[in-house]
């Protein structure tokens, strides 16, 4: 499905375009939930981890003078 991400301050958030994309994700009582959201934010998480430790290394530099 496709996905709008919008970072506001502190907050990431990815909103789904697709209308149906809850019911895709959650299931219904005629379908199973495939999960896709938590599936992936969790292959994504070593990334964001490395991304979220580059970006707090360049600010602690930058409160550091470096």
């Amino acid at each position: 499905g496709s996905g709008v991400e919008r970072v506001v301050g502190d907050k990431l958030s990815v909103e789904f375009t697709a209308s149906y994309a809850k019911f895709v994700n959650d299931g219904t009582r005629y379908m199973e939930g495939r999960h896709f959201m938590e599936l992936g934010l969790t292959d994504a998480m070593p990334e964001i981890d490395r991304e979220m430790k580059q970006w707090g290394e360049m600010v602690l530099g930058k409160v550091a003078g470096r």
